[in-house]
């Protein structure tokens, strides 16, 4: 605001005069003259060229207005002294006080801060407000933040000098005062690189506090500061000694994390306590800095390391049923963070060994309970999908091939709606837990099939008018009150890719955890989520984790069961007598381990592990939150019979004026062909008891209109369109 002020004064001596002096003796008031942009502006700092700028002027701007700079004060004025004397002058040579004048006249602020800070505050004025001033005058604020001071500089170090050598002056001296760091007069990358390794060095140290801890918080915070880190970390040599003890948990730095797991892995093979690591994994996931910088898998291992505590858990269980709730409850936990660390570790067996190794013995526990009870498992998948249709409502199933229940699991702990709420359900798949076994006793095919299109055919003849499609092709068209929505990606990946596949697991639950939001959304009040089976992931194996084949009469051997005609004595096996495409016996490994068969190892599918037969049954809910307006459409008979290029879309509401879930409702009219949007009504704000304007759409191609809540999103009714069979005789008729 002092640049307005300024150019006030000058304003105000041309109205009188064509020429201004502008004495400033120290130059300390150039920024201002700089922004008469449109002004001409010229300098004098002596004698000769005083008479030289005088001389100009009267030669080339004899009729135009002009601003003489002079850097000397005006008792030294000598050949501009006449246009001080007649045309009028504006004095900086004491800018602190013409800034104290300035305030007094325009605020009426009697501001006792001290010069320097005016003067700091003048530069750094442009953009600010009249309040900006007043708490800059009253000393409520200073005027120059070196918080954001400094996240400009970092941004755009050469940018920022050229804002002036004061501002710049100012923040390379106060950048000192935090760091040490002398200003030897460089370019300003010299600076803004040197604060950066002052940061990351204070981190190493575990001594960053303060203003720099507060710039190196937002820096890893920001959107727009992504760079300016990716850059610095680039740059700085992390020392090869660094002890991940000894450094702050706020560190950004993802080799000292790994250096961690380095040493864990060590820790682990030569049975060392992992108290440290878990201190270290603790404070890390505590710190709310850098947290995008902190790999995912810290929570992981920190959760490996410590489920001991609810591994104690195991020894009390007393039937399969509790192994399974056991499973769901806890263990599908580890499972997750279990999968989540084989993508980071992978490539590393060296440190993914001894971490699985863990693993494994809280997993043998849980086996060990759960083979105890396996003449108690009785699977009960058959017909589940016609059981949870038949019942009242709009209804959705999710079919995963190879959903496993730790993903759904996932899925419901961070699932985020209030008014949806969630039964986590399980079932017990049937044996061997293979695709054509699953789906099969999920769509209740007796006798069983592998063509998939008579599963459809089945189901179709026991739900009247159910869809079923593929989970990619859910869109805004599909209307159907019972819906199936067939989500097989992952099992086709994981026999493809085996454990290369993990890393999109991830992302497969990103997209679960949409299609259900999405059907809620749509009205449907019930989504189910099921498998027809889980997997195991058998990690790293040599030759010698794999099971050998018994020397028996067997008949058919695959990764994860061994079919027989006859039955064969081996107690290290679980028998089960059951029909399976012709064979009477089943035989399973009492591990996750595979029998020594050809093929690739690491995803596996179709043993008696929870991993592989427990699976979920999830019903996710909604619970009414209050009548609302119904919305539905009043003429789809007419509909049914469109004749002519164009048609009316009639609305029929249904509500309490009164009560305020149910007096107003903001919709859509959304027309489809197939499952191309092809016309749109604006939002429509519908009343009860009021009418509603028909709304018109073209026939074209069109097959079927919905009327959509244009907030929630939720279909409220929907309408098929047909046009007329019968001759269009021009209006003959």
């Amino acid at each position: 605001m002092i640049d307005r002020w300024f150019r006030q004064d000058i304003e105000a001596s041309f109205k009188e005069h064509k020429r201004v002096v502008v004495t400033d003796k120290g130059g300390n008031g150039r920024f201002l003259v700089d922004t008469l942009h449109d002004c001409i502006v010229i300098e004098a700092g002596n004698e000769l060229e005083e008479l030289h700028a005088r001389y100009e002027a009267e030669k080339n701007y004899a009729d135009k207005p002009v601003v003489f700079y002079a850097t000397m004060g005006q008792d030294q004025l000598c050949y501009l002294l006449e246009y001080a004397e007649t045309g009028g002058v504006v004095a900086l040579d004491n800018l602190p006080q013409y800034i104290t004048n300035k305030l007094w006249e325009h605020l009426h602020e009697n501001t006792k801060v001290d010069g320097a800070k005016l003067v700091t505050a003048a530069k750094l004025s442009k953009g600010n407000d009249e309040n900006w001033w007043r708490k800059v005058a009253e000393g409520l604020e200073e005027p120059f933040s070196i918080h954001e001071n400094l996240i400009n500089f970092l941004l755009n170090p050469t940018a920022y000098k050229e804002r002036g050598a004061d501002i710049y002056s100012l923040l390379v001296e106060k950048i000192g005062e935090l760091t040490g760091l002398a200003d030897t007069g460089q370019s300003p990358d010299v600076p803004a690189s040197s604060l950066m390794k002052n940061v990351f060095d204070k981190l190493l140290d575990n001594k960053l506090n303060g203003p720099l801890l507060k710039l190196y918080d937002s820096l890893t915070k920001m959107s727009n500061t992504r760079q300016v880190m990716r850059d610095a970390m680039t740059d700085y040599k992390l020392p090869n000694d660094v002890d991940f003890r000894k450094v702050s948990p706020d560190h950004c730095f993802a080799k000292i994390d790994e250096s961690m797991m380095h040493d864990l892995a060590k820790a682990l093979n030569d049975g060392k306590s992992t108290t440290e690591y878990i201190d270290y994994l603790s404070s890390r996931l505590r710190s709310n800095k850098a947290i995008d910088y902190k790999p995912n898998w810290l929570k992981d291992v920190q959760l490996v390391l410590t489920f001991s505590a609810s591994a104690a858990g195991i020894k009390e269980l007393s039937s399969l049923d509790d192994c399974a709730i056991y499973y769901r409850d806890h263990f599908s936990w580890l499972d997750a963070a279990m999968r989540h660390i084989f993508v980071a570790w992978l490539s590393n067996p060296k440190v993914l060994r001894p971490i699985q190794y863990l693993y494994e013995q809280y997993e043998k526990e849980l086996l060990d309970k759960w083979f105890t009870f396996a003449d108690q498992y009785q699977p009960n998948q058959y017909e589940f999908i016609e059981k949870v249709l038949s019942k009242p409502g709009r209804i959705a199933v999710i079919v995963g091939d190879g959903l496993r229940l730790s993903i759904v699991e996932t899925v419901r702990r961070n699932f985020r709606n209030k008014n949806v709420k969630i039964e986590p359900d399980m079932l017990y798949a049937d044996l061997p837990s293979v695709t054509e076994n699953g789906m099969n006793e999920l769509y209740g095919c007796h006798p069983k099939t592998k063509n998939a299109e008579e599963r459809r055919q089945h189901l179709s003849e026991l739900i009247e008018n159910v869809e079923i499609m593929d989970a990619d092709a859910l869109n805004e068209s599909v209307t159907a009150q019972k819906l199936v929505l067939l989500f097989s990606d992952i099992d086709q990946l994981g026999e493809k890719k085996q454990l290369g596949a993990l890393k999109d697991i991830d992302q497969y639950e990103k997209i679960l955890n949409d299609k259900i939001k999405s059907l809620i959304e749509m009205g449907y009040q019930h989504v189910y989520v099921t498998s027809d089976h889980g997997f195991v992931l058998t990690g790293i194996l040599d030759e010698a984790d794999k099971r050998p084949v018994p020397n028996q009469p067997v008949r058919k051997v695959e990764e994860r069961f061994i079919l027989a005609d006859e039955p064969f004595n081996d107690n290290k096996l679980i028998e089960r007598q059951d029909d399976f495409f012709g064979y009477k016996y089943q035989y399973y490994a009492q591990t996750d381990r595979p029998f020594r068969t050809t093929g690739s190892y690491g995803y596996a599918h179709g043993g008696f592990t929870p991993q592989e037969c427990v699976i979920p049954a999830y019903d996710f809910h909604v619970e009414d939150a209050g009548n609302h307006l119904k919305v539905s459409i009043s003429n789809k008979s007419e509909l049914a019979d469109v004749a002519g290029g164009s048609f009316n879309v009639k609305l029929h509401t249904e509500g309490d004026a009164t009560n305020v879930f149910a007096s107003s409702r903001k919709i859509k009219v959304v027309v489809f062909a197939g499952s191309k949007q092809t016309q749109k009504s604006p939002t429509i704000e519908v009343q009860a008891g009021k009418s509603v304007q028909p709304i018109e759409f073209d026939v074209d191609e069109n097959d079927k209109v919905v009327v959509i809540d244009a907030e929630t999103k939720e279909q409220l009714d929907s309408a098929s369109i047909k046009k007329s069979s019968a001759r269009d005789l021009g209006g003959l008729l």
